[in-house]
């Protein structure tokens, strides 16, 4: 049995590998650079999680996500595995523990957020680290050309040169050939093996239908599919509005955003886990990291804003391999409003400077040099403040942290966490010492252990409760016993936390780069339209999704709404002449987009047919499909 087979059972308790799960790992511990463009759901973690617990040193893993970092940190824990994470918001003596701890072998697998990399704390230690290893997670983040460009993301290649160049792993779900292109460019592993798994999935059915009442198409499916699943909307208010009208049509359903507290979440997850809640209906804010196998369908009651970004969300459906589905209901408003997003996304030169010193008027930060450090962001109350709409300020925001004048983490939620400092001899003494602080710290070793060697969750709530104290007074007693030493208290952070960086600038030295801008803006634009193209093309669902991701797919799929359609219509073959030769006059034409075909009279009077003649001449190679325009292949 291979070593990477025994780890596999010893920790995760499998006999065997995933396809290509075990190429990738062998490539690995050749000592070969490695991508992996693997769907949601194909078992990406593993690929770097076992080399890591083989190869030498430590492996560096980079996750844009602080809720999937401590997501996956969790979980290796609980398998006693040697794991810790790093994200801003963290205590100081907290860092200082784990990284001191990765210097001295303690640590196989160190997750970390891209800004920390550029962080001193972190840099002081680094050239102590003795990496083996550096996983990129999310790699498409690095790219210009991704849907999720983070800039943060391009300090990656600087640590891999500081670190000795170690093995370099980049992971990603989703990327074109020019996104595969430019992640390699960026990470310098234009060598690297490329293992990818087909975009296909043959047991998920796309759906997308334009709907005049969007709740009565959600019941119609719900009645006719049977199982849990996830509804997408675009507002909090949209998730407890639409959860509230299914439970009061006995559909047990449940609401989820960034905006609930961690325990609320966390008891709705485990409650849509388990079966006793059947639709969850959230923002994009849930489902990483989340691995429910059995969900039966993905809805979207608005349009995404990009193909990578649905195809993500609705490749959580049907992981065990039954069939799910995957729909799309949307109407002329939810169009409008992805069109009017490319303008409204990126923010004036003017708007930003405004922004920028509103930001610093609130932290009252003066200009001039900084620390850096992070402080907790109130972005609803900055926006009652100033008379903004959160979702405008998110991309003025981002927009700045794009040009480098501030740093953001994403909205966290870091629990109440505590580590005992004194061995039990030095506690002992300063309880004898101190004994209105006896009674909770017997408390604390009784209730949570392990507290003397490592941070421990603990619930203020709870421990107020059995002290018959008021949890403001807990409060106050461990921010005393954390300033004297005792124990590491780290509180609770449930906002986003914003960063000045290094260095706060005055109105005229801020300048911006909208060449980069003006990229992103026309990538923006072309995503919008891909999508749309999706939604609205006559043509098979799952052609028009690989041919965006650069992958043939010779037959149509036989599974989507269109082609089910096409099944169930038997057309005259005069008909479907007609339609031929009208495809092909428009194909000749100028303006021949798909969205137009799908607004002209005549694709209105004879779909069912006009899709049938775009299908044969597909599969006849008479036509070909390019830019979301269907073009006679020469």
């Amino acid at each position: 049995m291979s070593k990477a087979l025994e780890v596999l059972k010893h920790y995760w308790n499998y006999n065997s590998f995933r396809p290509l799960q075990d190429a990738i790992i062998d490539n690995v511990l050749q000592g070969e650079d490695t991508f992996v463009l693997m769907p949601t759901g194909g078992g990406k973690s593993l690929c770097f999680q076992v080399p890591a617990l083989i190869l030498d040193g430590i492996t560096l893993v980079i996750s844009p996500l602080i809720s999937l970092i401590k997501d996956q940190v969790g979980r290796l824990k609980k398998m006693h595995i040697q794991a810790e994470g790093l994200y801003s918001g963290m205590h100081v003596k907290n860092i200082h523990r784990i990284l001191g701890n990765c210097t001295s072998g303690k640590i196989k697998m160190l997750y970390l957020s891209p800004e920390r990399l550029s962080s001193p704390l972190f840099l002081e230690y680094l050239d102590r680290l003795n990496v083996s290893m550096i996983v990129v997670d999310e790699a498409h983040c690095i790219s210009q050309w991704g849907y999720d460009f983070r800039p943060s993301y391009l300090n990656i290649s600087t640590t891999i040169k500081s670190t000795g160049r170690p093995i370099v792993m980049a992971l990603t779900a989703s990327a074109t050939k020019q996104v595969v292109l430019d992640i390699r460019e960026n990470l310098n592993i234009q060598k690297a093996k490329l293992f990818q798994v087909s975009f296909f999935r043959n047991n998920l059915t796309y759906v997308a239908r334009r709907a005049l009442d969007k709740r009565s198409e959600i019941l119609n499916l719900l009645n006719n599919v049977k199982g849990s699943g996830i509804i997408y909307v675009r507002s909090r208010r949209a998730t407890s509005e639409v959860s509230t009208y299914l439970n009061t049509h006995n559909v047990s359903a449940a609401n989820y955003h960034a905006g609930l507290k961690s325990d609320v979440l966390s008891k709705i997850q485990d409650d849509w886990m388990s079966g006793k809640i059947r639709v969850m209906v959230a923002t994009s804010a849930f489902g990483m990291g989340i691995d429910k196998p059995d969900v039966r369908f993905v809805i979207h009651l608005a349009i995404p804003s990009s193909i990578e970004e649905y195809y993500q969300e609705a490749g959580r459906g049907g992981r065990d391999g039954n069939k799910s589905y995957a729909a799309i209901f949307y109407d002329d408003t939810d169009i409008d409003n992805l069109l009017e997003s490319i303008e409204s996304s990126f923010p004036s030169a003017e708007e930003l400077i405004k922004v920028y010193f509103q930001l610093a008027n609130y932290f009252q930060v003066g200009s001039g040099e900084h620390s850096g450090e992070f402080q907790d962001f109130n972005m609803y109350d900055f926006c009652k403040k100033y008379d903004y709409k959160v979702v405008w300020l998110v991309k003025a925001l981002k927009e700045l942290e794009t040009q480098n004048y501030i740093h953001l983490t994403e909205g966290i939620y870091v629990p109440d966490q505590v580590m005992i400092n004194y061995n039990k001899v030095e506690l002992y003494d300063f309880q004898l010492r101190n004994p209105e602080y006896d009674s909770l710290i017997e408390t604390l070793l009784r209730m949570y252990g392990g507290i003397l060697n490592m941070p421990v969750k603990i619930n203020i709530g709870l421990i107020s409760k059995k002290l018959k104290t008021e949890e403001v007074i807990i409060l106050k007693m461990l921010e005393y016993l954390d300033l004297a030493g005792i124990l590491d208290f780290e509180k609770q952070k449930e906002n986003p936390q914003i960063s000045f960086g290094q260095f706060r600038y005055n109105a005229q030295e801020l300048s911006f780069n909208f060449e980069l801008q003006q990229f992103l803006k026309q990538r923006y634009k072309e995503k919008v339209h891909a999508i749309l193209t999706f939604v609205e093309s006559p043509l098979c669902r799952n052609r028009t999704l690989l041919d965006y991701f650069g992958e043939e797919f010779v037959s149509d799929c036989g599974i989507c709404d269109i082609c089910i359609e096409n099944k169930q219509n038997r057309i005259p073959q005069k008909e479907v002449d007609e339609c031929i030769e009208y495809v092909i006059n428009f194909a000749n034409g100028e303006d021949n987009s798909s969205s137009n075909l799908v607004r002209a009279p005549f694709f209105k009077k004879n779909k069912v047919s006009v899709q049938i003649a775009l299908q044969f001449l597909l599969n006849e190679n008479k036509i070909e499909f390019e830019n979301y325009r269907i073009k006679i292949k020469h």
